[in-house]
């Protein structure tokens, strides 16, 4: 996993979410921690994808 397009000072990170068709959900996250993405997905509770979103 490279993290391109990321900010490791502090915990800074970008969460988008767009409802898609067939009731998923679009999550896009940057974030420097896997906690933080799976919380999000967590609490969803929906077929999510995450992708990292660059210059965030």
């Amino acid at each position: 996993m490279a993290k391109r397009g990321f900010k490791v000072v502090g915990v800074s990170y970008r969460l988008h979410i767009t409802p898609g068709v067939f009731n998923e959900s679009l999550v896009k996250v940057a974030d420097n921690s896997g906690a933080q993405l799976a919380r999000v997905i967590g609490v969803l509770h929906r077929k999510t994808v995450w992708r990292r979103v660059p210059g965030a």
